[in-house]
């Protein structure tokens, strides 16, 4: 979330005081406006799993729906960490007794049309409205396409996904090759793919919740955490940490602080399975693409 510093009521109109996000919001950066630097393939992965947390918590803890997720209002920070903005039109799913529903009615549809559900368009309010919105933004992420007018024939990117990505592998035609994908990044298309699918199915019942969607997730942020740490590690050193001869090759996961040669690497998942450096278990051990 965008942290609120403070606010204001004596003047012409109420004033609310955000922290400023210095990244601008996810739309700019996706289409690189005022020259921005275009976001890494490991930046776009981290800021997706950075909004997946927002709003698992804000559905979970705060029992609130946002209403009007998408790009424009992902905000990125000067420690490029994704935060969620503009709470106009949210909505508590608390009635006056303090009791959670789990499907409102609304009089009218609010949002931005291209992000809403189907059953949202009806008037019907739930945690899985932001869920759907929050699958078109994957999809931008992934492929730094405008959500109106992505292709020549494709009014919109919600049908450019139906019909042009019907598997993870078409989806991967279609990454930004602004992000420079690489072997350790691309690998996790097909498990934020299955997301995003699941996401705009427009069946509210066949939808998951944003908080079903944290495991995944998850590891794939711890993936994606460890092998940004290798590399600071490798940019100093091509030791191993642990026998200080040979070459690294792999990073253990999840903390990526020892990158290691093949063959401590194997002799560390048969034997301790700790981090010689931080001593958390070692999930997997991956192996690193040089460029």
């Amino acid at each position: 979330m965008i942290p609120l510093l403070g606010w204001s009521d004596d003047g012409e109109a109420p004033c609310l005081v955000y922290a400023l996000a210095a990244g601008g919001s996810l739309q700019d950066r996706l289409a690189c406006r005022e020259n921005a630097v275009p976001l890494t393939a490991r930046e776009r992965i981290l800021v997706l799993s950075d909004v997946a947390r927002g709003l698992a918590y804000l559905h979970a803890q705060v029992r609130v729906v946002h209403r009007d997720v998408k790009s424009a209002n992902v905000l990125i920070d000067n420690g490029c960490v994704g935060r969620i903005g503009d709470f106009g039109i949210a909505r508590s799913v608390r009635d006056t007794c303090g009791v959670t529903a789990t499907l409102l009615q609304t009089q009218a549809p609010m949002g931005t049309t291209i992000y809403m559900s189907p059953e949202c368009m009806l008037g019907d309010l739930s945690y899985k409205v932001d869920a759907f919105a929050f699958g078109l933004v994957i999809i931008e992420a992934l492929t730094g396409l405008p959500v109106l007018n992505p292709a020549p024939d494709r009014s919109n990117l919600r049908a450019m996904f139906e019909e042009d990505m019907e598997t993870a592998e078409e989806l991967l035609k279609h990454l930004d090759t602004k992000a420079f994908w690489d072997p350790h990044t691309s690998v996790h298309i097909p498990v934020l793919y299955g997301i995003a699918e699941r996401c705009l199915e427009s069946r509210a019942k066949r939808r998951p919740e944003v908080v079903d969607l944290i495991p995944e997730f998850e590891r794939v942020r711890g993936d994606t955490e460890a092998l940004v740490t290798a590399a600071t590690a490798l940019a100093e050193t091509n030791e191993c940490v642990v026998c200080m001869e040979q070459e690294r090759s792999h990073v253990l996961v999840t903390c990526g602080h020892a990158v290691v040669c093949e063959t401590c690497a194997e002799d560390i998942m048969a034997t301790t399975r700790a981090c010689p450096v931080c001593r958390r278990r070692v999930e997997q051990i991956i192996r690193i693409f040089r460029s």
